[in-house]
């Protein structure tokens, strides 16, 4: 009888045939909140804002719904030499969504949507050449050795430590952010952003599979 980590494993795979979709938002769920929380921690000492702590969250557990249908796309539709199917992934979905990203947590801080398309020209160049350096590299292992229905895991075992450095990237601005908008956000706000960060996470629905 299997055991430990393996039993979980069989019981992971189970459930990833069963609900691929629900098990992989699960899934980054929890690393977006080990990665936001170890990042609190090392910035700062210890947990500081547990509404960044949600709004991280929040976008770990709908980002896999947009991933996972981009992976089944490239499966059967996306370019086949490797020469071009990183790039073509790298420019097609990392790069827009990274824009996305941060207009979404500047909107949680309660930027105006101007302010937070002002911060996000100005900061998120910089970011992209880091990820630049970053995806290419790890998804050539992605893509050449890992069986599709577990890219999205392994996507997210990158994706923490990714969310590490964002995390502590945009941590630095917090007073900006603070200095620029009200104390916080309001429920309808909040609601209103996370609604609009759902919908753009969703866009790679309309691909055919």
């Amino acid at each position: 009888m299997v055991s430990g980590p393996v039993e979980l494993w069989s019981l992971y795979l189970r459930r990833l045939e069963r609900r691929p979709v629900p098990t992989k938002c699960c899934t980054s769920f929890w690393m977006f909140l080990v990665s936001q929380l170890l990042a609190q921690c090392i910035a700062d000492g210890r947990v500081t804002s547990f509404r960044r702590m949600f709004d991280f969250c929040f976008w770990g557990s709908i980002i896999p719904i947009g991933s996972h249908r981009w992976q089944n796309f490239l499966a059967a539709h996306g370019p086949t030499n490797m020469l071009v199917k990183i790039p073509f992934d790298h420019v097609m979905y990392r790069t827009p969504i990274l824009v996305v990203f941060h207009i979404y947590i500047k909107l949680m801080q309660n930027m105006s949507f101007g302010q937070a398309l002002k911060w996000t020209l100005q900061n998120n160049p910089k970011v992209q050449i880091t990820s630049a350096k970053l995806w290419p590299v790890a998804n050539i292992a992605n893509y050449l050795f890992v069986p599709l229905p577990l890219r999205v895991l392994y996507q997210n075992v990158v994706l923490f430590f990714w969310v590490l450095y964002l995390s502590y990237k945009t941590a630095g601005d917090k007073k900006q952010a603070d200095e620029a908008a009200s104390p916080a956000a309001g429920p309808a706000r909040t609601l209103a952003v996370a609604l609009a960060a759902l919908a753009a996470n969703s866009t790679p629905l309309l691909l055919p599979q």
